[in-house]
């Protein structure tokens, strides 16, 4: 089922929107909410458009940084995958979701802290930071996958599971980001329904 209410605004943390990020939250801290998907309108990049929000737990002590990567869900236990991140996907075309461009487009946050929970795009339009060496550019309507290590993406044809459709194109350089239009569901083939 997808809420419109978010447990917690956009740009921010759990703990951050709770108690001021004084407070730091445990492994088993608010884990009803790990997972669970969240309906917003696109205001950063003026579409209007659903994008669809999934709330996700650190599942380290470490921080992850905010800035335009892709995250890979975290295989712990059984009930991880989805609900959990273990910090940047860096595996060629795994399936991993980009955390929210809302994070580094606003300045509000440079770093999720340990076991804090945040949001990556389930589905809709995100910006992800592009991969330099052998791939090449994305163009307007081709794939986007993760490219390997960093978090970064890259055209499917370099890499593999498609993250989502390039929105504009990708340049060479890394650390430029560019639009996505992200697909639903964890599972290629899958609809977000069917999670």
């Amino acid at each position: 089922m997808i809420s419109k209410h978010l447990p917690f605004p956009r740009g921010t943390t759990f703990s951050d929107a709770h108690s001021d990020g004084a407070t730091t939250l445990l492994d088993d801290s608010q884990s009803g909410l790990e997972g669970k998907l969240y309906e917003v309108k696109d205001t950063l990049h003026g579409t209007g458009i659903p994008v669809i929000l999934r709330c996700v737990k650190n599942d380290n002590s470490t921080t992850i940084s905010t800035d335009y990567r892709c995250m890979s869900f975290s295989t712990s236990s059984a009930t991880d995958f989805g609900s959990r991140v273990d910090g940047v996907a860096n595996t060629k075309g795994e399936i991993a979701k980009p955390i929210d461009d809302f994070y580094a487009a606003s300045s509000l946050l440079g770093e999720i802290p340990g076991y804090d929970l945040f949001y990556v795009v389930d589905s809709g339009m995100c910006d992800i930071k592009s991969f330099s060496g052998t791939a090449t550019a994305t163009s307007v309507g081709g794939m986007a996958s993760v490219a390997g290590t960093g978090g970064y993406a890259a055209a499917s044809a370099d890499t593999g599971t498609a993250i989502g459709i390039a929105m504009e194109v990708s340049s060479t350089s890394a650390n430029t980001a560019f639009l996505v239009n992200v697909m639903p569901s964890l599972w290629p083939g899958h609809a977000a329904a069917d999670e």
